[in-house]
C-alpha cells in the first residue's frame, strides 16, 4: 500500500501495478466480510454521518491523513 501511496504522491495519478492487485483484492474481501457481519444500525449510523459530513462545509480528513502519512513515509526513507 505504501508503494501505491508513494506513486500517487509523486505522479498525482492513482494506479495499481499488477503486483499490487492481490493485496488490494485481499483488503476489499476483508472489508466486504466486515460489512456483511455489521449490524444494520451500524450501516445506517455510518450512512447518516457520511450524509451529514457531505452536507457540511468541512474538508475531508482523508487529505490531512494522506499528507501526514506521506510526511511520515518520507521521513522514514
Amino acid at each position: 500500500m505504501d508503494r501505491v501511496l508513494q506513486r500517487a504522491e509523486q505522479s498525482r495519478a492513482w494506479a495499481l501495478d499488477a503486483n499490487d492487485i492481490p493485496l488490494f483484492e485481499a483488503v476489499l474481501r476483508q472489508s466486504d466480510r466486515q460489512l456483511a457481519n455489521a449490524p444494520r444500525h451500524v450501516h445506517l449510523g455510518a450512512r447518516y454521518r457520511l450524509d451529514c459530513f457531505a452536507a457540511s462545509d468541512r474538508t475531508s480528513p482523508l487529505r490531512a491523513a494522506a499528507t501526514s502519512h506521506s510526511a511520515g513515509y518520507k521521513a522514514g526513507h
